[in-house]
């Protein structure tokens, strides 16, 4: 029979391997959903070019669909290979979020005219942040999603593209600021509650293991 000490500590292994084997699953199972929606968004950006609100050449739409199959084999050896656990949040939400909005900026800037409607694209992708952010972390995605389209505004302006109307881009850049600011003040009470009763459970399973010790 074995000794009851190694007993534990083998338990305890075991134990150990299948919470990482499950965080694994887990991480790869929210990396295939964020797959979907990159799927879901290239198939819209092509409805909204076949409703003539746009239109996009063979060289863009190869960046960008270059730049989303990229990001994502990138993102997938991070995660197949284990390497995410050298960062500090290994399910690398904020990572993910923020290329997913640096990749936006390519539809954005080739369809200026359906910009209101390529703006909501960015929804789905920041719903992910419900999973792992903080209302702080949120509040900093926002920022630097507004620093990056207000950076594709300079460029506009700048190009004196044809058709840039600047009250009206600063109409929708403010909207959307206000959009995305409410979104992150949900996700973080969302994401704050999760933590909540995620902490309550460990609670509770650590009690349980300690009545079955004193039992």
């Amino acid at each position: 029979m074995m000794p009851k000490p190694l007993q534990n500590a083998t338990e305890k292994t075991v134990s150990t391997n299948e919470a990482f084997k499950r965080a694994k699953r887990l991480r790869m199972r929210r990396f295939g959903m964020s797959l979907a929606t990159y799927a879901v968004v290239i198939l819209a950006t092509f409805l909204v070019t076949r409703l003539g609100l746009g239109e996009m050449d063979g060289a863009q739409w190869a960046a960008y669909i270059g730049v989303a199959f990229l990001g994502n084999s990138v993102f997938f050896i991070l995660f197949h290979s284990n390497a995410n656990l050298r960062f500090a949040d290994p399910s690398l939400t904020r990572e993910q979020m923020l290329y997913s909005a640096l990749w936006g900026m390519v539809v954005l800037y080739a369809l200026p005219a359906a910009r209101p409607i390529l703006l909501l694209f960015y929804l789905p992708a920041f719903s992910f942040g419900m999973l792992r952010l903080t209302l702080r972390q949120y509040l900093g995605m926002v920022a630097g999603v507004m620093g990056l389209y207000a950076a594709l505004l300079g460029v506009e302006y700048f190009q004196d593209r044809q058709g840039f109307n600047l009250q009206h881009e600063l109409f929708l850049f403010v909207l959307f600021g206000i959009l995305l600011t409410w979104f992150a003040c949900f996700g973080g009470f969302v994401s704050n509650l999760r933590r909540n009763l995620r902490a309550q459970k460990e609670e509770t399973q650590r009690a349980n293991e300690e009545i079955k010790i004193e039992m």
